[in-house]
């Protein structure tokens, strides 16, 4: 009888504790499948931008940089931006790109100026005006790839040679999402099958690991990690 009584109370403390340890976990994170991880970052929501440098995550939230420790799963401040400022990697460095945009009269005015500084050191690594009223998106490789920023604009996208400054009309290759319980992302050859429900809005995948961050409709953003 105390055996049976013994067990009883030992299973209902085991149940208790993981109904517990559940609750606290069961929005964080998800352990799916061996080695993939898939959470949510509790501490922000609805960043402007997401950018993964060197297998760190960067958040634009407002005017600040921050960056997500993933093995503290911490936000930290890193560093202010403006708000015409855009992040990104350029010659393996972290930058961020400043444009500004004029209402002209002619054709042969110029309507954006583009600048790219080392956000370190702050050393100018690329400036150059464009006629064309457009505003950055990022950069991949040597090229920075833009798209249309006026009222009413056909959301026509471009991309700059870095080294030359030229410019041209460009169709950017868009990430492509698959699904709906279950998405399937592919890019540059790669395929990423993450169980999340929500619709994306963003993403950004590291190029080094394979390491994605997502936001969803609803401003939340997602981990996903595959050691």
């Amino acid at each position: 009888m105390k055996k049976a009584l013994v067990f009883l109370i030992c299973f209902f403390t085991i149940l208790t504790l993981a109904v517990l340890i559940y609750t606290i976990f069961k929005d964080d994170e998800k352990i799916y499948e061996e080695k993939k991880i898939l959470f949510r970052i509790k501490d922000v929501k609805s960043p402007k931008q997401i950018l993964w440098y060197k297998g760190e995550l960067f958040l634009v939230i407002e005017n600040h940089i921050k960056k997500f420790c993933l093995e503290k799963r911490k936000v930290e401040f890193f560093a202010e931006i403006e708000e015409n400022h855009i992040l990104g990697e350029y010659t393996n460095e972290l930058v961020y790109i400043e444009y500004e945009n004029h209402v002209i009269e002619s054709p042969e005015e110029y309507a954006t100026y583009i600048s790219i500084f080392d956000l370190t050191k702050g050393n100018t690594l690329f400036s150059r005006e464009y006629h064309e009223t457009i505003k950055p998106m990022y950069i991949e490789e040597n090229f920075l790839f833009l798209i249309d920023n006026y009222f009413n604009s056909p959301n026509r996208t471009y991309r700059i040679n870095l080294e030359s400054g030229d410019i041209e009309k460009y169709d950017v290759e868009q990430i492509k999402i698959e699904g709906t319980e279950s998405i399937r992302i592919l890019k540059d050859n790669r395929t990423f099958e993450i169980p999340l429900v929500n619709k994306i809005q963003d993403i950004s995948i590291d190029k080094e690991k394979d390491r994605v961050a997502l936001i969803d409709t609803q401003g939340s953003i997602w981990i996903y990690l595959e050691d």
